[in-house]
């Protein structure tokens, strides 16, 4: 993911300067205490880009997800178990290319970010500010929420009896 993500990001900052952007990478909880690789990844390509005009900045968040979503302007997610939480949120989100296209990408609540000029649109959204928002109801029923999903859940964990 990242060195496609990251030459993306050299792509366009030679197109238009990115650098009034802040990319907070918030990594999955394991990563985090195993090998930190993407960690890394950003910390070098920071590193070779310091100085360099127009490029964005990174930050590794040392937070939950739900302390980034309180700050973030839009969510870009690999991880496809992400992308619901972050729309169900309210936050305006895309999928940066992943193994395939998710249930958000396919029932067109998101967007898939794969090309250069996707990703020079998805940086035109973040800055205009405006986004389309999904009805709820119909987010809620294409990611499968049923309205009494509370009750099926209470009843699946033993927490409520059928009768």
């Amino acid at each position: 993911l990242f060195p496609f993500f990251l030459s993306m990001i050299e792509k366009e900052s030679k197109r238009s300067d990115l650098s009034d952007l802040v990319f907070v990478l918030q990594q999955h909880p394991g990563a985090k205490l195993g090998s930190n690789k993407d960690g890394f990844v950003i910390d070098a390509w920071a590193r070779e880009h310091e100085g360099v005009a127009h490029v964005p900045k990174f930050v590794i968040s040392k937070g939950s997800t739900d302390d980034a979503q309180v700050y973030a302007d839009e969510g870009w997610y690999h991880q496809t178990s992400m992308g619901p939480q972050l729309v169900l949120e309210g936050l305006p989100t895309a999928q940066v290319p992943g193994p395939y296209r998710d249930i958000l990408v396919r029932n067109g609540f998101a967007p898939s970010i794969e090309t250069s000029e996707q990703f020079h649109d998805a940086i035109v959204r973040v800055r205009r500010g405006k986004y389309d928002v999904p009805d709820e109801k119909e987010l809620r029923k294409k990611l499968g929420i049923r309205p009494d999903w509370v009750r099926q859940l209470k009843i699946a964990t033993g927490l409520m009896s059928v009768t």
